[in-house]
């Protein structure tokens, strides 16, 4: 749990677990990671996302309690803080390629939610795909994850 009720000071270290998951399901996580304890946690999901086409491209974030979402290191969404279910957005041009992707969300007690949802060139709203989402992983197989990594993965 983040002190100060904000996504911002969700600990970069000290994760219960870590790993790859399919969905923006934090029930079925908090569940599978810390069974029983589902009023107080906080989770950072961290990849890459596959662009396909080049443009402006708008995303959301629907939350109980609060959640951001930053592309390339940018904050694009911010649904901070303690709330009902709610839904923020914000827009970013993106080049076709591969880009770094980071969600934050935490839970304080009450009803628990995320949904992230993404629209684009020639896309409708939509929950973002995990068919463009990539784990931090080393996609050239050189040792090093691709997120410390300066070569061309």
């Amino acid at each position: 749990m983040p002190s100060g009720n904000s996504v911002d000071n969700i600990p970069n270290t000290g994760a219960m677990q870590t790993g790859s998951v399919t969905e923006f399901n934090v029930d079925n996580l908090q569940e599978a990671v810390d069974p029983g304890d589902s009023d107080q946690y906080a989770i950072r999901y961290m990849g890459y996302m596959w662009i396909e086409t080049e443009g402006s491209y708008t995303f959301y974030t629907s939350s109980d309690d609060g959640s951001k979402l930053t592309i390339d290191g940018t904050d694009i969404v911010t649904n901070d803080g303690i709330h009902p279910v709610e839904e923020q957005s914000g827009s970013a041009t993106l080049a076709s390629g591969i880009h770094s992707i980071e969600v934050l969300f935490f839970e304080n007690t009450g009803g628990e939610e995320l949904t992230v949802q993404y629209e684009g060139p020639s896309i409708s709203k939509q929950n973002l795909p995990f068919s463009i989402l990539y784990p931090c992983s080393d996609m050239d197989t050189d040792g090093i994850p691709n997120h410390l990594d300066v070569d061309s993965d």
